[in-house]
């Protein structure tokens, strides 16, 4: 009887083959949810980032008024006007060529009789809208 139940026991019982492979998929159950917490973190994580880049548009919508009536200060137009003109008109290349300002609320003039911190601001004007 001992014998037969040494036998019983060595041999392989079919129940517990079967039951062998469900510990691997208890393996891969970690793993899946393992990987599903990542998945729940990664939603969240995102929806921080939105919040943050929502909250720094809206102050700098909110401050951007400020930043308006600065600016606009900075880029007022004063009305100045400029123009070129041929000395000679029928040999253009055998003379030069006059350069008239009209400087704001004043009348038109030629670059003689302009003071010079006019003549300089002329002389910049002309040469940024060369380049």
């Amino acid at each position: 009887m001992l014998a037969r139940f040494d036998s019983s026991i060595l041999k392989p019982n079919p129940e517990i083959e079967r039951m062998a492979p469900y510990l691997k998929v208890i393996e891969r159950l970690d793993d899946v949810e393992a990987k599903f917490t990542d998945t729940e973190k990664a939603p969240e994580k995102v929806r921080k980032d939105s919040e943050k880049a929502r909250d720094q548009f809206s102050d700098v919508k909110r401050r951007r008024p400020c930043i308006q009536r600065t600016d606009k200060g900075q880029v007022r137009t004063y009305g100045s006007v400029a123009y070129l003109s041929l000395e000679d008109i029928k040999g253009p290349y055998a003379a030069g060529i006059k350069y008239h300002t009209m400087p704001p609320m004043k009348r038109f003039r030629d670059m003689e009789q302009l003071c010079d911190g006019e003549k300089t601001v002329a002389a910049f004007a002309l040469l940024f809208a060369m380049r």
